[in-house]
């Protein structure tokens, strides 16, 4: 009974490792992709047309990035903590103006493929 017991707690503490190393990924990639970004829309400001279309790719690459959190959430594959934190970010950065103006002009294509956060 003991022995079960004890395979039974590390197989959860295994999956719960596992799940972290996942999540921290994520984190990783999203850290790769806010470094590339415009500081200046980092800080909430507004960037001119030729700012927003030189840092496109990575406001693109932030929302997949954000859309594929999203779905990894609706799929359990992501911790209610760890959500809490990637949530609330989300939404702070859709708050930010240079966020924001990219994210409308992006929901104007016909296709944009981010239903999640769309």
């Amino acid at each position: 009974m003991v022995g079960l017991f004890l395979a039974f707690r590390q197989l959860r503490l295994s999956r719960r490792i596992a799940q972290m190393q996942f999540e921290d990924g994520l984190s990783r990639e999203y850290r790769d992709i806010a470094g590339k970004l415009s500081k200046t829309a980092l800080m909430g400001q507004k960037l001119t047309d030729a700012e927003r279309e030189e840092h496109f790719d990575e406001f693109y690459r932030y929302f997949d990035l954000s859309n594929e959190q999203i779905f990894l959430r609706m799929q359990g594959r992501v911790s209610t903590a760890t959500w809490g934190n990637w949530c609330s970010g989300i939404r702070a950065m859709l708050n930010r103006t240079a966020f924001k103006e990219t994210w409308q002009e992006i929901l104007g294509y016909p296709r944009h493929g981010f239903d999640e956060l769309a």
